[in-house]
């Protein structure tokens, strides 16, 4: 690995603890809540997109994130679960806790559903597949 690849890594480990650590603020200064949506930060956006797990953004749009720290998870709020949504560039993040828990609600549900439907293809696909075989077979 060349040391400009590296130096990325430690710059993106870096930042990627300093937004983690802020959610950890966040959590604890308000020990009530348990959803949040923010903006998404950039190392987070780079990463999610090394992935292959973000489409392309339509003009006007930014990737925030909606965020769920489970209470029990209050004492060490590292451990919550991030989801990844788009938004108006303008777009409040200053959200009650019924409103921010609806946002990561719509996430998630948005979520399952390109699941499933990207499993719904996988399996017509697979199906197309075997008949085209056993139509080869037949012949």
């Amino acid at each position: 690995m060349s040391e400009q690849a590296s130096a990325s890594l430690r710059r993106d480990k870096r930042d990627r603890k300093r937004v983690v650590q802020a959610d950890n603020v966040f959590f604890r200064q308000f020990p009530d809540r348990q959803y949040r949506v923010r903006l998404a930060s950039p190392v987070e956006i780079r990463q999610k997109a090394l992935n292959g797990g973000l489409p392309p953004r339509s003009r006007g749009l930014r990737w925030f994130l909606a965020i769920w720290c489970p209470a029990t998870a209050t004492a060490a709020p590292a451990r919550r679960i991030c989801l990844f949504i788009p938004n108006r560039e303008n777009a409040d993040t200053n959200l009650y806790e019924g409103t921010a828990h609806a946002v990561f609600d719509y996430a998630a549900e948005s979520s399952l559903n390109l699941v499933s439907r990207m499993a719904s293809v996988a399996e017509l696909l697979i199906t197309e597949l075997c008949q085209e075989e056993k139509f080869e077979e037949a012949w």
